[in-house]
Parts: structure tokens; sequence; C-alpha cells
């Protein structure tokens, strides 16, 4: 038995927002991307709305190559990816905008191409200030605090032209949040390292439906991406036996349901679980990897020509400059109070 999926989300590879539903306008994109490889990055999606997750993506397949791949999402259900080859997979010869997978069970679905949302191009210029008001900017990336933002000056940030990221944590409760309420008291674990937050229990129902709501409230005020903060609490003392299976099916499920709501999806640092989400996320967002030494961790998403997008919480640094161009990392500088008043740049 065979089913059709329908494509439900599609984006245009280009230096401003511009979303479509048009299957005939991606599948005419379909002959190459951004790297000039035609298979590299593609993704195929089987439509279907998810009961547990309100998501709208059923399955969904990555391919590395023309001939290898890995399944990420299947019949609704995050999974550790497996897997897949040429011998379990067939597609479509001229536009490489279908794909046939014969499933372990035996049955066949047919898959379209979802045409990846790099928006943001390898070293673009970005701000990032999450305290005070903020206003147009010149940089092609602004990220911002999502709760301190309206509809209206969203709209301000945009008519700059800049691409808006909206940050907001998604591994804690903040104090004074609008919707802290929503968190029961099951869902909060350990004091995280800033004392008016608390890690949250990540396998939550009640958690990942807040999430769903801070998605929807995102697109409704015009955000054209999120900066998920705080998706690694797997490496931290969260009163939860969370482990990186958990964070990596949490980090996942975040990354679906923005790309359900067709905004893109930052990782916010998690660099020890970059290999199992590049092919999920849109752009990395790299706190402090210079300090840390751990900024080649993200090199799978400059290999895939998607955005890094770096800070340091210190004054600038030629030399962090030059490495970090030579590795394709967008790096800026501010303190930690990130109010913009100590804001600078390697561009």
């Amino acid at each position: 038995m065979v089913f059709t999926a329908i494509l439900v989300v599609a984006f245009q590879n280009c230096s401003l927002p511009a979303f479509t539903d048009s299957a005939s306008s991606v599948q005419a994109q379909q002959s190459g991307d951004s790297s000039g490889q035609p298979y590299d990055g593609k993704i195929y999606v089987e439509a279907g709305l998810c009961p547990k997750d309100s998501t709208n993506i059923r399955s969904r397949i990555v391919l590395d190559t023309k001939t290898t791949g890995h399944v990420v999402r299947e019949d609704c259900e995050n999974i550790e990816p497996r897997r897949i080859t040429s011998a379990e997979f067939t597609v479509e010869p001229v536009l490489s905008s279908q794909l046939t997978y014969r499933r372990p069970d035996g049955q066949s679905v047919i898959y379209l191409a979802e045409r990846p949302a790099i928006l943001i191009a390898p070293m673009s210029s970005w701000y990032y200030q999450l305290a005070g008001v903020v206003g147009p900017r010149t940089e092609k990336v602004t990220n911002v605090d999502m709760f301190s933002h309206t509809a209206a000056s969203i709209q301000n940030l945009k008519s700059s032209g800049s691409v808006v990221l909206c940050n907001f944590s998604a591994g804690t409760v903040e104090t004074g949040r609008p919707d802290a309420s929503s968190f029961v008291a099951a869902d909060r674990g350990n004091t995280a390292d800033v004392a008016s937050e608390q890690w949250l229990d990540t396998r939550s129902a009640n958690v990942r439906q807040i999430m769903l709501s801070r998605l929807d409230r995102a697109r409704s005020i015009g955000c054209d991406g999120i900066d998920f903060d705080r998706v690694d609490a797997h490496s931290n003392n969260s009163g939860f036996p969370l482990t990186r299976a958990t964070q990596t099916e949490y980090n996942q499920f975040l990354a679906f349901a923005a790309r359900d709501r067709k905004l893109l999806a930052g990782l916010k640092n998690a660099g020890d679980l970059v290999n199992n989400l590049v092919d999920s996320f849109d752009l990395a967002i790299v706190e402090q990897c210079h300090q840390y030494n751990e900024c080649g961790q993200y090199q799978p998403f400059a290999q895939k020509g998607k955005a890094i997008l770096a800070i340091e919480y210190t004054g600038r640094s030629t030399n962090q400059c030059s490495s970090s161009s030579s590795s394709g990392i967008s790096l800026i500088f501010d303190t930690a109070a990130l109010n913009g008043s100590n804001y600078q740049t390697c561009l």
C-alpha cells in the first residue's frame, strides 16, 4: 500500500524571509541547493497530525548523499537517527523532489522534499540583545528576547531588512515570565546557574505544550526564527534523569514544531549533540566556544552551509576573529548583560 505525502512546509533560499506553500515553487528549486549538491541536506516529509505533540509531520528522512541518509522521525516518534541506503529508498531522478522509502514493516511511503530553511547565510552579520530597548539594525540577523516584543516591535526590527530570531528558554522556567505559573511543581527541578531559573523536566507533556504555545506566539508576532536557549539540561545538574538521548529527542521535537510553524530553528550550544541535530536545525547560536575551546563542535553546521552565530563575553579579539572567519563562524563580542552597551563585531 502506498501513501502519498502532502508538502507541509516550503522555504525559499534567499537573503530575506519568503515563505511559500506552493509545491510547484518548491519543485522548481530542487535541482540544487546553496552548496551545489542536489541531495545533501534535502529533507523528505510525510504529512499527518501527530496526536502526541500536535506537530504536523508524521515522518522525516534526511539524505546525506544520493545513496545514503537517515530516518530521524517515524510514525510521530523521534528516533535515534537510523542509517538507510539506496537499497531502502528511491529518489525521483529529475527534480529529486520525491523519494519512495520502503519501511521496515514492508510498506512503501512516498515523501516530498521540504526545502531546507537556510535563510541565514554563513558569515552573516548579527546583533544579539536581550535586555533594554532594541531598534532596527543594519545587521543581517537580529536576535532578541521574545517576551519583550510585540508584533509592532518585531515589524519595526524587520523594517531594516534584518531576519529576526526570538530567544526564549526551552529548558528552564524563569521567574517573571507571563507563562511561568503554567509549569507545575513536577516540571520544576534544580535551580540553574541563575537563581531565578529552574531546570525543567523536558520529558513532561505539560512542558512541551507550553513550548508549543510559545512557538505559536512567536509566529503570531512575526518572528522569523527561534533561538532555543537552555537545551543542554542533560549536561547540567537538572534534578531529573535526563540523558543525551532524551535531550536529542526533545531538541528534535522543538525543531520539528518550529518548522511546522514556518520558523527557523536555532540550536543554542549543546555542542556534544550537534552531529545528531545538525539536520533538524537551521543554524547554531553559540556562546563562548573560544573560551571553552568548543568551536570545532559546530563545524557540521558550516559543512552543511548553515550559519554559526557565536558570541564571546569579552572584548574584541583579533585572533578569535581570524580563527572564526576561517571556520565559517560569525563572531561578535559583548558583556553577559547583553544590553548592547559593549557590542563589537569581527565583520
